[in-house]
């Protein structure tokens, strides 16, 4: 989601479940399609979606440093944060990815408070230029991995609410 202030954060989208799902208590009868997706085809129309918005977001900036001195970085990379906690691995709006500028610094926003595991990884030359590709952790498998290989860094911020973290750096 494209927010208009850095300081908030989108917290979670609901729908309502279908009425053979739901349970007696009202909270029971939203389905979090932040975490299970939700698919929807040409011509669907789609009503009672609800996207909650958090004040409190942090922000993080920083730049990858090649990992051996007079190293150069690949021309093209991308950062991702993976949220810490386990409990948090399916939770796609934990997630976040960037590309790098041609320094190697990136800039991330409108992040939900916590900690987080950062990982660089090179973009694949076949990936087109002119048009962001679909986030890595919208895809299970893809999201598994990426914290699967994020832990092995172990390259770990934590930010507070409406922290703005500058300067961070990481070896790529």
């Amino acid at each position: 989601a494209s927010l208009p202030d850095e300081n908030w954060y989108t917290r979670s989208i609901t729908i309502p479940a279908p009425a053979a799902a739901r349970e007696p208590r009202a909270l029971m009868n939203l389905r979090d399609i932040s975490r299970a997706g939700l698919e929807i085809k040409s011509g669907d129309k789609l009503t009672g979606v609800t996207v909650w918005v958090a004040a409190g977001a942090a922000g993080l900036r920083g730049k990858v440093v090649a990992g051996k001195e007079g190293a150069s970085l690949p021309s093209r990379l991308r950062v991702h944060l993976a949220p810490v906690d386990a409990a948090l691995a399916n939770e796609v709006l934990r997630y976040a990815e960037v590309l790098t500028r041609n320094d190697g610094s990136f800039a991330f926003n409108n992040l939900a408070p916590g900690k987080y595991w950062l990982l660089a990884r090179t973009v694949p030359d076949d990936e087109p230029v002119d048009r962001p590709p679909r986030p890595l952790s919208w895809d299970s498998a893809e999201r598994a991995r990426l914290r699967i290989e994020a832990e092995k860094k172990k390259i770990e911020v934590e930010l507070k609410p409406c922290q703005r973290l500058k300067d961070f750096s990481f070896k790529f």
